[in-house]
């Protein structure tokens, strides 16, 4: 991962705060957080509020926000890391533009990246 021998190696590499979107129901917020690691876990809204609420019981500070039509109400460099798992998010027209794509796995049907690693000079968009 991001040239480290392995995800314990991230303190080490300055990353104390996680923003994890997308993040399904938790599970890499809950290794983060084994591993010291303060992760806040934003998915979009549900009907049935699944994603959210499976984190909450879980103890990971979860919030309902929606990355791909409107702006997280973030300061900037307020996260060392982003995890984007399974996001939909279009990155090209995002103006993400100060950051340098390290690991791009696609889906052969879809066009969208299914899990994206950025680095930007301060820190990590996953």
């Amino acid at each position: 991962m991001i040239g480290l021998g392995s995800d314990h190696e991230l303190p080490q590499a300055g990353v104390q705060t996680v923003l994890d979107v997308g993040f399904g129901f938790g599970s890499f917020g809950a290794h983060l957080l084994s591993l010291n690691l303060m992760s806040l876990c934003v998915a979009a809204y549900e009907s049935s509020g699944s994603q959210v609420q499976l984190a909450l019981e879980r103890g990971l500070p979860a919030i309902i926000g929606n990355f791909i039509s409107k702006q997280l109400p973030f300061p900037a460099l307020a996260y060392d890391m982003v995890h984007c798992a399974q996001c939909s998010i279009l990155w090209d027209i995002k103006g993400v533009q100060r950051s340098r794509v390290i690991h791009r796995s696609r889906n052969q049907r879809d066009t969208r990246a299914l899990s994206v690693i950025f680095l930007r000079s301060y820190g990590y968009l996953i």
